[in-house]
């Protein structure tokens, strides 16, 4: 399915915990650039409208389309993509496309979960005029293997400019996928257990009180006392303030946290000049049944 399309600005909002989402977004920009396209990019957080200029929010006739990019949460946007759908009044009409992150891809539980992001945009006027899961690396519970998680890396600006140039053209992709009782339960069960997850981080002796947790914390879940990081109940177990902190600091005995951390730029330094094993070779397992997809379909979105 198409439509006719006159696109020359493109405004993209997005949501990163640690750097997957964020990169997608950067990636979906150096496409549209290398079109010869306007871009403006806009981080959903405390550090959105840092800059000092108008957030795409409030210049909402500034763009002729709209990416949206979060990462997968509880089998849902998270909750700073909802906040900010509320808080704005967009120009009936426009267009948005809509894109989800994770580590699995295209699977069950996460099948469903643009669906009620997607609903609410559309109560608010907009289009939704495209749909689809990109995959990156995973940054919990499950680490993905070194050589998977390069060929995630190498297969994003394939598959943003594939992606852009189908939104250009004027297709339209629209997903079905809605959520059953049992993952919205899983999700209830999530959401739950993320808001208290930051008060039992324990903060050890390395902490140096360089703050940058408590900058970083997209809900402003964590303040600085006396040198030291204090953590609320408003945590999204974006995992930011743990692998981010410059001494490893912050230390949890809970399961999803990987034990080494998580750092795609670290990814990127310790396999430098590595020669990647075949997809088939290393994804293997129907746990990565979506990743192996992901990548060895070219057109898998």
């Amino acid at each position: 399915m198409s439509e006719s399309v006159g696109i020359h600005r493109i405004g993209i909002v997005y949501f990163s915990g640690t750097g997957g989402t964020e990169a997608a977004a950067h990636s979906f920009a150096e496409q549209a650039q290398a079109k010869g396209l306007a871009v403006e990019l806009e981080e959903l957080g405390r550090k959105a409208g840092a800059t000092g200029r108008k957030t795409l929010s409030e210049t909402p006739a500034g763009w002729d389309c709209l990416l949206l990019l979060f990462p997968v949460y509880a089998t849902d946007a998270p909750a700073p993509v909802y906040e900010w759908i509320r808080s704005w009044s967009p120009v009936a009409g426009q267009r948005i496309a809509v894109f989800s992150v994770s580590g699995g891809g295209e699977v069950w539980p996460n099948t469903g979960c643009r669906a009620e992001c997607c609903r609410q945009l559309e109560e608010k006027g907009l289009r939704v005029i495209y749909e689809a899961m990109l995959c990156m690396p995973c940054n919990w519970l499950m680490p993905t293997h070194d050589h998977v998680a390069m060929h995630l890396l190498a297969a994003l600006p394939r598959k943003t400019e594939l992606i852009l140039g189908r939104i250009l053209s004027g297709s339209i992709r629209r997903t079905a996928h809605r959520k059953g009782f049992l993952v919205r339960q899983l999700a209830k069960y999530e959401q739950s257990g993320s808001r208290g997850f930051a008060r039992k981080l324990h903060v050890d002796e390395a902490c140096n009180g360089c703050a940058r947790c408590a900058r970083d914390c997209p809900t402003g879940n964590i303040r600085m006392h006396n040198g030291r990081p204090e953590f609320a109940d408003e945590c999204l177990m974006c995992f930011k303030c743990v692998y981010n902190c410059p001494v490893r600091a912050l230390q949890s005995n809970n399961i999803m946290v990987l034990k080494q951390g998580f750092s795609l730029s670290g990814l990127q330094r310790r396999m430098k000049d590595t020669p990647l094993l075949p997809v088939e070779e290393c994804c293997k397992g129907v746990l990565w049944s979506g990743v192996k997809t992901y990548l060895t379909d070219r057109d898998r979105l």
